[in-house]
């Protein structure tokens, strides 16, 4: 199969949008990059710092330091986004080859030669050896730049024969591979399918109040001026003891160890990443914003550790990096699944979708259009008819027909006075509308026209407040808390439930069946795909939701 028509196929439109200014731009070996003679020492880390020119690509600057673009990328995340002239790069310099290492027969006698997996970490080799970190560490030197796969490491020989292995040849026949369910390579750790009923979990969450890892969240609450994000932090974390409380009635231990984040303290990041109990977490939960979370997530990787971030919308967290997922669907899968329902529900309608001429939501309209009508078989011009503004809305409103009316636009001034001016001709004509999640936000938007147009929306969250187990966790969280628990509360309990019940199911490799794992809890539901490959898992469960009689319900 053609390449191109492949990834159109298979990737989603940010990660295509990517791979296409990476790899297919014909210019990329047309711009000299000359490389730079900098070298700067970075966290401990030598690095040259590379100048960005006009005309040059990412494609083209790894070339001239013959690197690939994934190595550039992990260095400067913000590249993801694309580059631009007179922008300083961290260009990592090549690592010196070391010289191979004889093992001499003494050696082999003392010790086992394990050959490091896929997905093994620290902990699991300590678990699976029966053998403390500090003792495999003291034995492997060269363990302080981080655990390698591929990489040989010493262990004792006494503790491989108690686990049934061969010390000469390093022979590793109890560590099974499981096929993942997605067709990708699976991710491994030694003894990991094991099912285990008691799990550390680490919690980064911005209290603002000093590092301590058992929060007084009722002493914090009766702080006069709560930051904000403290209090998200607070709701969160009670959400997780009562999904922890919860699981402990089914005989699973979870102990939480919490982290309080500084989001703008990048020096208390690296204090925390350094840390010496970050080895023994089965799990890793946060930080809840994606600006703080790109450190931790790099950690995890490099320790073979699963990590997820349980707010951010952002995709780009997840590039290159099996260890991540997201709770979160991102604004394009959102606008995508809105496209889903359209193309499925009413295809045989006048389907308009509105250009607010922002560059963003132009983005979002090409999403939008290039699932439409991936789904109804037919050009852009067949099936939907795109237009710029309320301008030219009118040459294209149905006099019979059904018209379907879709604004994928965050822009508050823009939306406020589109609606204003659609209600009208709603009086006239059948109308039925559909927006993002964001309009929630708007506070100057007339609740009477969303409700005569039965304004539509996908959204990552939604509690039915009649259903019996949200009136359950409602009432036992008034009764622990004394308040009633926030959008945050519930987020953090089913993020909870939800992956300590994996880590039950599956074990240490229970991200290898997230894509299988379809659940929903209260108010968010579980949906995994892996964007590619080599990179993280996306929640793509969206409800969408409608107005009716002035309350919102589910449409799907």
């Amino acid at each position: 199969m053609d390449k191109r028509k492949y990834i159109l196929k298979h990737i989603p439109y940010w990660l295509f949008a990517i791979a296409y200014s990476l790899f297919f731009c014909n210019a990329a070996y047309s711009q000299e990059v000359k490389k730079s003679k900098k070298v700067q020492t970075i966290e401990g880390k030598k690095y040259y710092i590379h100048i960005v020119g006009k005309g040059q690509t990412l494609y083209a600057i790894a070339h001239a330091y013959e690197l690939k673009v994934n190595d550039i990328v992990i260095e400067n995340p913000n590249s993801i986004d694309g580059i631009k002239p007179g922008q300083s790069l961290r260009i990592p310099l090549p690592k010196e080859k070391g010289k191979n290492e004889l093992l001499s027969k003494t050696d082999s006698a003392r010790y086992y030669f394990h050959l490091v997996q896929q997905g093994e970490t620290m902990y699991s080799l300590s678990k699976f050896y029966v053998i403390g970190i500090d003792k495999i560490n003291k034995l492997n030197p060269e363990l302080k730049e981080g655990l390698k796969v591929g990489q040989v490491i010493k262990m004792p020989a006494d503790r491989a024969k108690a686990n049934g292995k061969n010390s000469s040849t390093g022979d590793d026949s109890e560590i099974k591979k499981e096929e993942s369910s997605a067709g990708t390579k699976p991710i491994q750790k030694s003894d990991a399918s094991k099912k285990m009923n008691s799990f550390n979990i680490a919690l980064f969450l911005p209290f603002h109040v000093g590092e301590t890892n058992e929060p007084d969240a009722d002493k914090m609450k009766e702080e006069p001026e709560l930051p904000e994000k403290s209090e998200v932090a607070i709701q969160f974390y009670e959400g997780v003891q009562m999904a922890v409380d919860s699981l402990k009635k089914n005989g699973l231990i979870a102990k939480i160890y919490v982290y309080d984040m500084n989001e703008n303290d990048s020096i208390q990041f690296q204090a925390i990443l350094k840390k010496p109990e970050l080895q023994t977490m089965d799990l890793m939960i946060g930080p809840l914003y994606s600006s703080n979370f790109v450190p931790f997530a790099k950690y995890a990787k490099e320790n073979q550790l699963f990590i997820t971030s349980p707010l951010s919308q952002q995709n780009k967290i997840l590039f290159n990096n099996p260890y991540v997922s997201k709770v979160t669907a991102s604004l394009a899968t959102q606008t995508e699944q809105m496209a889903e329902y359209i193309a499925g529900k009413y295809k045989n309608e006048n389907i308009i979708v509105v250009n607010s001429g922002n560059s963003k939501d132009a983005l979002l309209v090409k999403t939008f259009m290039n699932k439409a009508n991936e789904i109804l078989g037919k050009t852009f011009a067949d099936s939907i008819n795109e237009v710029n503004g309320f301008g030219g809305i009118g040459n294209f409103v149905h006099p019979s027909k059904l018209n379907v009316v879709v604004v994928p636009s965050n822009n508050k001034t823009f939306v406020t006075d589109f609606i204003t001016k659609l209600n009208p001709l709603h009086e006239k004509k059948s109308i039925i509308l559909f927006g993002l999640d964001s309009w929630t936000n708007f506070d100057n938007l007339d609740l009477d026209y969303l409700n005569n147009m039965q304004l539509h929306y996908p959204s990552p969250v939604f509690i039915d407040y009649e259903n019996v187990q949200v009136k359950e966790f409602i009432h036992e969280f008034l009764s622990r808390y004394k308040t009633d628990p926030g959008i945050f509360a519930f987020q953090g309990f089913d993020v909870a439930f939800f992956y300590v019940n994996m880590l039950r199911n599956y074990g240490l490799n229970f991200q290898n069946k997230l894509a299988t794992a379809k659940q929903s809890g209260l108010q968010t539901a579980f949906d995994f795909y892996q964007v590619s490959p080599e990179s993280g898992f996306e929640n793509k469960a969206v409800f969408m939701l409608m107005y009716r009689d002035y309350k919102l319900v589910k449409a799907n």
